[in-house]
């Protein structure tokens, strides 16, 4: 019901750099996405549960071999969001 920002971030510490990296993200309603301090992608719009957007990213590219940040930034406008 409130207005809300989380801040995320994960470590991982990685001995080789994988192929592919595939990860699925969503947020009610946004987010911002970083890895190793780089922005990666953003999004979702506003939606429903009957219609609950995400991307996919590839992490690959952004990753290196020893520490990792993957990062997140989630905001909700709460009740006060703008209707579409």
């Amino acid at each position: 019901r409130d207005a809300v920002v989380f801040h995320v971030r994960r470590v991982v510490d990685l001995s080789a750099v994988p192929e592919r990296v595939l990860v699925h993200v969503t947020a009610d309603q946004r987010y911002v996405l970083h890895v190793n301090g780089q922005r990666v992608g953003d999004g979702p719009a506003r939606s429903d549960v009957a219609h609950w957007p995400f991307e996919t990213y590839d992490l690959a590219p952004w990753l290196r071999t020893g520490r990792n940040v993957v990062a997140a930034t989630v905001w909700s406008h709460g009740l006060a969001a703008p209707m579409a």
